[in-house]
């Protein structure tokens, strides 16, 4: 009996063991593949950290870029006003040159 009980024993450890091994297995594997899904986050996140700095790059090129075009309307504006003003400035003499011209005629006339 007692070598029966030993046996039993034996027995009861040695499926101890094996499910020991198996859990082992078990959890080698959830370690293997948390280790794995810990380098992919890893991976996208530099990936998300690059298209943000790209994001930001572009964000800042645009920035530059409108100002550049504001500026550029600016003087534009700036030339439009300057060529206005010397238009009003023609469209004065010619009517100075029309007065004096009809001045002239009719000086002319009454000689």
């Amino acid at each position: 009996s007692a070598n029966a009980a030993r046996d039993d024993m034996a027995c009861e450890a040695s499926r101890l063991e094996q499910c020991q091994s198996k859990a082992n297995e078990e959890l080698e594997g959830i370690k293997n593949s948390n280790d794995a899904k810990t380098a992919e986050i890893e991976a996208l996140q530099r990936k998300l950290d690059t298209m943000e700095t790209t994001a930001q790059d572009v964000h800042s090129q645009l920035e530059i870029s409108m100002k550049e075009k504001v500026e550029e309307v600016n003087q534009y504006k700036t030339q439009v006003e300057k060529l206005s003003m010397d238009v009003l400035e023609l469209k004065a003499e010619l009517e100075s040159a029309n007065a004096a011209r009809d001045d002239m005629a009719c000086e002319a006339s009454r000689l």
